[in-house]
């Protein structure tokens, strides 16, 4: 149903009828509910959405540092009819892989097709996909998507923007999503290198205003978080992805100007910020640090050759520079580090090692973050855009080869220390996850969550060792949390053995 453009308080009245009961405290408290009855212990808030950026970590309402090992949803949904997840039957094998946040690309161009009229059909699809992975213990970030602008930029092989904020001095392209678009990203930095190419013009007018496309934006942002303000499974935004153009004098004041029109709907909410699309490639960022608060820096990390050539063969010599930029640039924001992308195609030479490492090199820094992505995969049109081929999942919704399942501490009550891993690629070998950590025992447990998957979906058992006697541990099989507490502070370390 397509709605035209109404006042506030007319949208308020219409979505509070749409959706009945769900004023936060009604749904938080019912949600909470769940959890407790699902996990037979008291919830970890980690799950409710009930989160904040403070430092360089997210931390929840027990003040535990929470790791978010997150997943996108996904390239399907960037083309009509703009569903990213089909099959919400995934949802829950998702958990038992060990995710437990998703990444959710929200398409302005299914949400706005005409310029003042909303299409809240899509938000309520986007909600049912928020509202399934809340109740498995999945919490989502949403993600304003778009690539190379949109479907009607680069020879109709963006995606994102709706056709009327194409310049009328520009010609629209056709939406394509052929043969020729698995080429996009090359085509579309070309163009933006070209100062009077359409590409360049459009991404222009749209930062300067010049035909109001920035100004309908920032609606879109206030029409998105009234939408999802109440629901506590939403922890956050990210303001734009993988954006083009002067970080300094256009995303900087665009996002200052983002973060007002969603805080005024949803104050609490984690504000993910992207630098310029070419920093997750390796190159330097210039973006200023944001004047709010509660803001994460959620940049990309690819390597640019197994992307290329689908193989990897640069061992960990680029991403691991990139990361360590982007790690120098959260030192300089003194915020948290959201990877809102990482990732590989699953038939690639070497591809395996490569994800393999890249999960290594987050844990070992603790941080969270998307890897891109699960989608409808076929073998015919793959990804279903563009030709990419990056689902972690086959046509049969099986894992391929480039996803790692494994344990990791989910919510650290304390600092979070050194972590080692002995992940034996024989799924029939023990594993063991080592993790020392500066105990606060005010913040209550430590949470490592033990996929139900670590070991081929078989049944397995939990063990540990601490060098703290008083180190108190539980494992839920149903919840697969491994809780951990300890009345004493200063440094605890513990050796799980999975097997």
């Amino acid at each position: 149903m397509i709605n035209k453009r109404f006042t506030k308080k007319t949208q308020r009245d219409i979505e509070a009828t749409m959706r009945t009961l769900n004023s936060k405290s009604l749904f938080r408290a019912a949600f909470l509910w769940i959890v407790a009855m699902s996990i037979g212990s008291p919830p970890t808030s980690h799950a409710s959405g009930l989160l904040r950026a403070e430092g360089q970590y997210f931390k929840d309402a027990q003040g535990r540092n929470v790791l978010l090992r997150g997943l996108d949803l996904s390239n399907i949904g960037k083309v009509p009819p703009f569903n990213p997840l089909p099959d919400l039957s995934v949802l829950p094998k998702m958990r038992d892989w060990g995710i437990n946040n998703i990444r959710l690309a929200f398409i302005w161009e299914a949400f706005e097709p005409k310029k003042g009229q909303y299409n809240y059909d899509y938000l309520n699809q986007l909600n049912t996909i928020v509202n399934a992975a809340g109740k498995v213990g999945i919490t989502t970030v949403i993600d304003f998507h778009t690539d190379a602008f949109s479907r009607y930029s680069i020879g109709g092989c963006g995606s994102g923007f709706p056709e009327w904020t194409v310049p009328p001095d520009v010609k629209a392209r056709t939406p394509s999503n052929g043969a020729l678009c698995s080429a996009w990203a090359i085509e579309a930095g070309i163009e933006n290198m070209i100062p009077f190419s359409g590409y360049h013009k459009t991404v222009n007018a749209f930062y300067s205003d010049t035909y109001g496309a920035r100004t309908s934006y920032l609606e879109a942002w206030t029409q998105v978080a009234h939408y999802f303000k109440d629901n506590p499974n939403v922890i956050g935004y990210d303001l734009l992805n993988e954006p083009w153009g002067a970080e300094k004098k256009q995303l900087a004041p665009l996002y200052e100007d983002a973060a007002k029109a969603i805080r005024s709907e949803d104050p609490n909410a984690i504000l993910m910020i992207e630098p310029f699309v070419m920093v997750g490639l390796g190159f330097f960022t210039t973006l200023p640090k944001p004047s709010f608060q509660n803001f994460a820096y959620a940049p990309h990390d690819y390597d640019l050759f197994a992307l290329a050539f689908k193989a990897w063969f640069t061992g960990g010599l680029l991403i691991d520079n990139i990361f360590k930029a982007i790690e120098s640039t959260s030192n300089r924001m003194n915020a948290p580090i959201y990877m809102g992308e990482y990732g590989a195609s699953a038939d690639g030479l070497g591809e395996r090692s490569l994800i393999e490492h890249y999960y290594h090199l987050f844990d070992q820094h603790f941080v969270s973050g998307g890897q891109w992505d699960l989608s409808t995969w076929n073998p015919k049109t793959q990804d279903g855009w563009n030709f990419e081929d990056m689902s972690i999942t086959d046509a049969n919704g099986n894992l391929r080869n480039n996803f790692d399942v494994r344990p990791f501490p989910a919510a650290v009550a304390g600092k979070p220390g050194a972590i080692s891993e002995n992940f034996p690629k024989d799924l029939s070998q023990m594993k063991i996850l080592s993790f020392s950590w500066e105990n606060q025992p005010e913040s209550g447990q430590t949470i490592f969550f033990i996929p139900k998957n670590t070991l081929g979906g078989s049944a397995f058992t939990v063990d540990f060792k601490s060098n703290d006697s008083a180190l108190d541990c539980s494992f839920d099989s149903t919840s697969f949390f491994l809780s951990c507490s300890s009345p004493s502070s200063g440094e605890k370390k513990i050796d799980i053995s999975i097997h």
